[in-house]
């Protein structure tokens, strides 16, 4: 197994264990927890997306395949973010 099949194991498995930790949370507090990583995310967007940034310009000198390069790429991400805030808050106006 080389280093990015390890990486991606681990992952994998410490995302099984917090599924089932979540699962066990109620939808308010679910809400108010992916509510404050959205707002961790945007308050240190710019030194987000400069450490991306230099890991992608390093990218090149390890011969990171680009369909990689592709999925590091954050900025789709941050965007993602956005849309997360919309979505949970006009959850949040329905259940009122």
């Amino acid at each position: 197994m080389n280093q990015y099949e390890e990486i991606c194991k681990d992952m994998g498995l410490r995302a099984k264990a917090a599924a089932f930790e979540l699962a066990q949370l109620d939808q308010g507090t679910l809400d108010a927890a992916l509510l404050a990583i959205a707002d961790a995310v945007e308050a240190q967007t710019d030194e987000i997306m400069a450490a991306n940034k230099q890991d992608l310009d390093k990218s090149g000198d390890y011969n990171v395949p680009q369909t990689m390069i592709d999925r590091l790429t954050l900025t789709p991400l941050i965007e993602l973010l956005k849309w997360l805030k919309v979505f949970v808050k006009s959850q949040l106006l329905k259940a009122l």
